[in-house]
């Protein structure tokens, strides 16, 4: 199964102001089965509170590593990926980057990028509460932060399979992959998601 992670390295600065901001705006329950509904926000939580100096950072974290997210779920992993190639790849200008072995072009000939976040909400999961198994086709990627970790939160199922995750993490996979979140035995555990789209220009060939 594949999937990337990587650690947000200023988590605990923007902890507490993003616990709040998702804590003050729960308006919303997530499906679940055999317990309680977890809690969201509006799924436009990223355009809704964009000048939020924690979020905001955050959603810039998010769009720096998206590439790079993209380059490891197209297979570039292994004895064929290396972060030297990744950089040289990212740098190359007036050449077709698609197909091959790195699947995408990551930005347009203006520097804009190909990878859009679309959708974004934050949720929380106090006890007995959890979220069905799902899928977020058709976009992209999609990605988990994790605001928020007490000790004994449930794990994230990806395609029946629990992924270790930890507070200050992120977590990119591909939206079609099935995953769900167990029923929780602890309060508070917070997580921000999203939608990622891919949207390559062809009018740029």
């Amino acid at each position: 199964m594949l999937y990337y992670k990587n650690r947000y390295g200023d988590a605990s600065r923007h902890k507490d102001g993003l616990l709040k901001l998702i804590n003050d705006n729960i308006i919303d329950g997530l499906s679940n089965n055999d317990g309680e509904d977890g809690k969201r926000t509006s799924q436009y939580f990223h355009k809704e509170h964009s000048d939020h100096p924690d979020l905001s950072v955050l959603l810039k974290y998010i769009g720096m590593y998206t590439p790079h997210a993209a380059h490891v779920l197209a297979g570039n992993t292994g004895s064929r990926y290396s972060n030297e190639d990744y950089k040289e790849f990212h740098n190359m200008r007036g050449c077709n980057h698609m197909g091959g072995s790195y699947n995408y072009q990551p930005t347009k000939p203006t520097g804009e990028s190909n990878f859009r976040i679309t959708q974004c909400w934050g949720n929380r999961f106090n006890q007995g509460q959890g979220v069905v198994k799902h899928n977020h086709f058709p976009y992209t990627m999609s990605f988990s932060y994790y605001v928020n970790l007490p000790e004994g939160s449930p794990s994230i199922i990806i395609n029946d399979e629990p992924v270790d995750i930890d507070e200050g993490m992120m977590l990119f996979f591909p939206s079609p992959y099935m995953h769900s979140v167990p029923n929780s035995n602890i309060d508070n555990r917070t997580a921000i998601i999203g939608n990622i789209l891919y949207n390559y220009d062809e009018s740029y060939i």
